[in-house]
Formats: structure tokens, sequence, C-alpha cells
């Protein structure tokens, strides 16, 4: 049965990210359970860091072959699987030294090596009629109403600080100075539905940076950035007379895989606009 990209993703992302994370999770609590109930030697729990790396990488070194099998002979566009796999950090890039901890038997080996002409295939793209002729993209009501939630309290609390403490006035405008001004922020992209992001058949349109054509474009991604707290996801592309341009989405209304599929469907759709080369037309 041949599955899509996105579910080979989302597969990719359950058994590379998040059962390592509660494998590191399950070592370190149960060291420090045991510790405190004094079933081991209280020194004993300061191991629980070190194994639950070690056994979430094990995990991972494992997995991933498996993976990997298992979307070659599942999914159709291998090679943009493979690429988005590593921009989100689900494997390494081929070239990375960390690719050689991944753990394959002498049969998963063999079986890679037969698989290896799928990554010489060309990716094959279709039109999806649930893609509007303009993919229009507002900032998100949800991410800057909890925004709201959270600033909105910061401005009491200056307030407080002004009558009810004795802090310094200056700490206490300042509180109230910041959030003024994020709850501020927050308000006006709330009320604010102007598309920041537009997609169509002639480019990507960015509000206040303008339209830049499919034919001055490319590698387009979309990426994140970082990790943990301070990570962010992107549009990333490069334009052929203003260089790399860059926008944050994580406040915006869309998803890394749905804005990926929009970029990929829209830039077909110009293609199939193009005149032929060679006495080819794209597929469809």
């Amino acid at each position: 049965m041949q599955v899509s990209v996105e579910a080979a993703l989302r597969r990719g992302n359950l058994l590379l990210k998040s059962v390592p994370i509660g494998l590191f999770l399950l070592c370190l609590l149960a060291t420090i359970l045991l510790g405190s109930l004094k079933v081991i030697p209280a020194w004993s729990m300061a191991v629980g860091l070190p194994a639950g790396m070690v056994v979430a990488w094990l995990w991972w070194s494992v997995a991933v072959t498996r993976w990997r099998i298992w979307s070659f002979t599942h999914v159709r566009n291998i090679n943009e699987l493979m690429d988005l796999a590593v921009n989100d950090k689900l494997i390494w890039a081929e070239s990375s030294w960390f690719g050689r901890t991944e753990i394959r038997t002498r049969a998963q080996r063999e079986m890679l090596q037969q698989l290896a002409f799928r990554m010489e295939v060309d990716d094959e793209v279709r039109d999806d009629p649930a893609i509007p002729d303009r993919t229009c993209i507002p900032y998100s009501t949800v991410y800057h109403v909890v925004l709201l939630i959270m600033w909105l309290p910061l401005l009491g609390f200056g307030t407080y600080m002004v009558r009810g403490t004795d802090a310094p006035p200056w700490s206490a405008f300042l509180v109230i100075a910041v959030g003024a001004w994020l709850t501020f922020d927050a308000a006006r992209k709330l009320r604010d539905r102007s598309p920041r992001i537009t997609i169509s058949r002639e480019g990507i349109t960015l509000a206040r940076k303008g339209a830049f054509a499919w034919g001055d474009l490319w590698d387009e991604q979309v990426i994140t950035i970082g990790s943990g707290k301070s990570s962010r996801t992107v549009l990333k592309f490069h334009d052929a007379s203003s260089g790399v341009q860059e926008v944050d989405i994580d406040d915006l209304k869309t998803s890394k895989t749905g804005l990926r599929h929009a970029l990929k469907i829209h830039r077909y759709r110009w293609t199939l606009d193009q005149p032929a080369v060679g006495g080819q037309v794209p597929r469809s």
C-alpha cells in the first residue's frame, strides 16, 4: 500500500523522536524514583541522565533503518521524503558522521542496496483540487488569543506593583510598559486578518516584502531552526534579485506540513503554464 510523504513523516516523528524522548524520560524518572525509595544507592540517580541518552540513541539507531526500509517500500516520492526527513531532524545528512551510528543487520544492508534505485526515480507531483487558486495565510487567531491571556495578567501585575507593593516605581512601570506593548501587539495581530503569506501559480507574496515570481525562486523550504524553546519554524527560499528570504510561521494560521504541500502544488501549477521543453510536458 502506497502512503503519502506526510504520513511517512508522521510515522518517522513517532518512531524517531517521540519514542526516544519517552525512553529518555522513563530512564531518568525511574532512577530518581528508585533512588528516592532507596532501592538503589543515591549516587545511582546520577546515572539516569547518561543511561537515558544511551537507551534513546540505541532505539533511534535500530529504528531508523526499519523506518528507511518501510519508507522505500511504501512511499512514491522517496527523494522528497528523505530531504524533508533531514530538515525535520529525523535522520542525519549523508555527509554527517552521526549517520554512521545507524545499526543495520546484513540483511537490512542488502535490502537497502536493492532499494537504492528508488533514489534515481524522479518524484511525481499531482495537482490537488483541495488546494485553492490562492492560498492566503493570515495570523493565527488561537495563537494570539493565548498570548493575550498570557500578557494581560502581566499588565495587571504591574499595576498591582504600583499600588500594593513597595517595589521601586521604575520596576513597576517597566513591567507595565512591557505588558502593555505585548498586549497591544497581540491584539493588533488578532484584529489583522490580511494575509501574511499568499501563494498562487504566479509565486509567493510576503506582507511588507512584496511578490516573488516562481521563475526567480528556488530551494523553497519550511524548516525548524534551533531546538527546544528557542526553536522557530520558518518559510525560507532564495530569490534571484534579493537573495535569501525568511519569514516566521509560528504565529500564522498554517502548519509545516500544510505549507509545504501548498508550495509544492502551486509551483507545480506554474510549471504547467510553462512552454514545453524538448516536446515534453509536465506530468499531471
